[in-house]
C-alpha cells in the first residue's frame, strides 16, 4: 500500500504518534506484570500462613496423642477454621488486570492501523522544478 505524505513533517508526526502508542502499551503491560507479582506474593503469603497454622494443628494433635486435653480440641478447631476460611484477597487486582488487558487490545488495534499507514521503505524527495525563462534561449 502506498501512502503519500505532503511533507516529511506529516510522516514524522505519524511515526511519533506510533511510538508514543508503543510506550503507552509497554506501560500498561508493566502495570499488569506488577499486579500479577502482587497477586503471587499474596498467594504465597496466604500459603505460608496456612502452612504455619497446619503445623500448629499437627503439633497440637501430636500432643493429644500423648496427653488428651479437651481445651486443645477447641484450639485445633479454631486453627482449622482459620485455614479453611483463609482466602486470597486478589479480586480487585484481578479485575484491574482484566481492564488493563482490554486497554491493551484497544491500543494494539490503534498501533496496527497506524503502523499500516507508515511505509517500511521511505523515499523522500525534495525536488524543486524550475521552469526555464521563456525569454532565454535554451542551449
Amino acid at each position: 500500500m502506498t501512502h503519500y505524505f505532503t511533507t516529511a513533517k506529516n510522516l514524522v508526526e505519524r511515526k511519533l504518534q506510533y511510538n508514543k502508542l508503543i510506550v503507552d502499551l509497554l506501560y500498561i503491560e508493566s502495570n499488569i506484570l506488577t499486579r500479577e507479582i502482587i497477586i503471587r506474593q499474596k498467594i504465597a503469603s496466604n500459603h505460608a500462613n496456612k502452612i504455619n497454622n497446619i503445623n500448629k494443628i499437627i503439633r497440637l494433635e501430636t500432643e493429644q496423642l500423648n496427653n488428651y486435653d479437651l481445651s486443645k480440641e477447641g484450639e485445633i478447631l479454631n486453627l482449622t477454621n482459620i485455614v479453611n476460611d483463609s482466602k486470597n484477597d486478589v479480586g480487585i487486582l484481578t479485575k484491574e488486570i482484566a481492564d488493563l488487558k482490554k486497554d491493551i487490545l484497544d491500543l494494539s488495534e490503534k498501533i496496527v492501523k497506524l503502523g499500516e499507514t507508515i511505509p517500511e521503505k521511505i523515499t523522500i524527495t525534495n525536488v524543486k522544478i524550475v521552469a526555464p525563462n521563456l525569454g532565454e534561449n535554451c542551449r
